[in-house]
């Protein structure tokens, strides 16, 4: 940042460079602010000098116009009113993170908008009737996010090309800066990935950190039961959720995928690639669902992190799975709320299919919850 008379704050002391920041911004001027993708240009859009600020500076780097960021995924709902079901979806599993979704706005929220910022400034707010946000996972950035108290805008720190550290902000961006919040090289060195999310699924605008296989993966509806072993219970469950499903949604099971919609199974303690037991396989065909193809799997972070709903067989199986991830809570269910659903293992073929039956009629009722 040579040349510049931008004073430089570290991060390292973590309350007095939020305070400084916070006031740099709620007195209408721009800060340097890290993210975990790139450096950005930050000021408060409800600030008529802040928003001038950046309107100069967008005339020289030529960047679009800008996105609010929220210290919290939950704070979209106050720019958006109906979110799109996939993009809760994304904000769920992949916010805080390095995505930014562009979501379709109504006539209300565009008039909430110029509410809060006026109409010049909403309109830039607003692009092809869409509106981007995006929640940084820097907890410097949501920190100071969240003191600002009113919309922040953020735009790159560099002119032809991304910034990931300070000393590579150029000179003729960072004298327009107040001050920049030292937080070191940033984690990644890409900046983040854009989703525009429309009425048929969504579109990668900007590649970015997360692939797009990713970003597809984390937006279909993902249902998943959990068991011991993968090898009796979940299998089966998850056979016949698929049946039942592909029915009700008018195609085949083995066409939900291209629908939006994946149902999976894992063991909490399973050893790797093992085939359901013979007699969950001829329990799961008598009720028209085909698990001959099943292989066993343990549970990993990564689906728990993608899956919608978790449905467990047992009470015990919920609590493991509480205590392993704590902040999953509100999508970890009993399968069944009368109690348990026992181990068929080591049964003949008729325990296995009142187990099967046991569970289809579960499955019945809970249609509704596992497909909204």
């Amino acid at each position: 940042m040579s040349g510049s008379h931008a004073e430089v704050v570290s991060s390292r002391n973590r309350p007095a460079a939020v305070a400084r920041a916070v006031q740099a911004l709620q007195d209408g001027l721009l800060i340097g602010l890290p993210t975990e993708t790139v450096y950005g240009v930050a000021g408060l859009l409800t600030h008529n000098r802040a928003v001038e600020k950046l309107r100069q500076l967008v005339g020289v780097k030529g960047h679009p116009v800008w996105a609010p960021h929220l210290a919290e995924p939950q704070e979209a709902c106050d720019y958006v009113a109906d979110i799109p079901v996939m993009a809760r979806r994304l904000m769920r599993k992949l916010w805080p993170g390095p995505v930014s979704l562009q979501l379709p706005v109504s006539t209300a929220d565009v008039h909430g908008l110029e509410t809060r910022l006026g109409k010049r400034t909403a309109s830039e707010a607003v692009a092809g009737g869409r509106l981007t946000l995006r929640c940084p996972d820097n907890d410097m950035a949501r920190a100071i996010l969240a003191g600002a108290g009113a919309p922040v805008a953020v735009i790159g720190a560099g002119t032809s090309r991304a910034v990931f550290e300070v000393d590579d902000i150029p000179a003729s961006i960072g004298g327009h800066l107040a001050l920049v919040v030292d937080d070191g090289r940033t984690r990644y060195h890409k900046p983040s990935t854009v989703v525009d999310i429309h009425e048929k699924g969504l579109v990668i605008a900007r590649e970015g950190v997360i692939a797009e296989r990713l970003i597809r993966s984390m937006a279909d509806q993902v249902i998943l039961f959990v068991c011991s072993g993968n090898t009796c219970r979940s299998p089966l469950a998850a056979g016949i959720a698929k049946k039942l499903i592909a029915v009700s949604l008018g195609a085949a099971a083995d066409e939900l995928a291209t629908r939006g919609v994946r149902v999976e199974s894992a063991g909490l303690y399973a050893a790797i690639d093992l085939p359901a037991t013979p007699e969950a396989v001829q329990a799961a065909r008598e009720l028209g669902a085909d698990i001959s193809r099943h292989r066993s799997h343990r549970l990993t972070d990564d689906l728990l992190r993608r899956a919608d709903v978790i449905y467990t067989m047992t009470h015990a199986h919920r609590r493991d799975l509480l205590s392993r991830s704590p902040a999953a809570g509100d999508k970890i269910f009993l399968l069944d709320p009368v109690g348990d659903i026992a181990d068929p293992i080591g049964g003949d073929v008729e325990r296995y299919r009142q187990t099967a039956q046991r569970l289809a009629a579960i499955l019945r009722r809970r249609l509704g919850e596992m497909i909204p």
